[in-house]
């Protein structure tokens, strides 16, 4: 018992020498190499990137609650690329700061990694085929930000940094046709942020979301008159048949009113 004891105090040691040495950076020799101190930090910490992944990530997940910026030279040091590279890394990555539980310091950090990888692994990790995939953490981050919670405020953040850095066009619809429910929550939540975000970058609108903002009786004419007003969405594209025939009366009330002031004619949608 005592010795296991000891073995345990001995690990927690080592635990925090390691993370003490990755968050200062510090000048240190190698183990068993005397004659090979490091005379650099960069080098020290391309030494740690490659023989201590764990533990560089430690100290990453550290920097999403404490704020630090100890990340910043790691992934410099080819630690971002180790992550999009390793699946285990990457699934803890991903897991820790926007899957099970949204870091307040994950935006800084989701940005650092997705301007540090390289191309390739960019385009990667933003493919097709690799957002089909639903334990990618794109799902996860819409999905959240669907919600008008303090948790959900910090994932439309997280969103916002993966359109940014490419999630567009094509592979935003695709995202959003496959979560098209997590649209129907935000519409329920009356979340303009999202829907805001979302429907700015894609175009043309995929009728079937617009089904879910005009079908909504409590939050749906406040939304619908948002996005009209802010120029996201076309007054025309809510009346289509095939949207504005699915409207709840008081949205349909809207677009009629909204149709009748901008001299369209006064006739009853539908």
């Amino acid at each position: 018992m005592v010795e296991t004891s000891q073995q345990s105090s001995q690990n927690a040691d080592h635990k925090h020498d390691v993370g003490t040495l990755i968050k200062s950076c510090r000048p240190y020799s190698l183990p068993n190499n005397e004659n090979q101190g490091m005379s650099s930090n960069s080098t020290f910490q391309s030494y740690l990137v490659h023989c201590s992944p764990n533990g560089c990530l430690d100290v990453v997940l550290s920097c999403a609650n404490d704020g630090e910026d100890h990340w910043q030279p790691l992934f410099k040091d080819g630690f971002a690329d180790q992550i999009a590279e390793n699946p285990r890394l990457k699934t803890r990555f991903f897991k820790c700061l926007c899957i099970d539980d949204i870091q307040p310091h994950a935006h800084e950090i989701l940005h650092g990694f997705l301007a540090t990888i390289s191309r390739n692994n960019s385009q990667g990790f933003l493919s097709s085929s690799s957002l089909a995939d639903k334990t990618h953490p794109a799902n996860h981050v819409f999905s959240r930000a669907a919600y008008h919670t303090p948790t959900g405020r910090l994932a439309l953040g997280l969103l916002q940094i993966l359109i940014e850095a490419g999630l567009k066009g094509d592979l935003l619809k695709e995202l959003a046709l496959r979560r098209h429910l997590d649209v129907k929550v935000a519409c329920g939540h009356g979340n303009q942020g999202f829907l805001g975000l979302l429907f700015k970058d894609l175009l043309p609108i995929p009728r079937k979301l617009l089904v879910h903002l005009v079908s909504n009786a409590k939050h749906g004419p406040s939304v619908v008159a948002k996005l009209i007003q802010d120029g996201i969405v076309s007054l025309d594209a809510f009346c289509e048949p095939e949207v504005v025939n699915h409207a709840d009366e008081s949205v349909r009330s809207l677009l009629w009113a909204l149709k009748a002031r901008a001299g369209h004619g006064s006739n009853r949608l539908g």
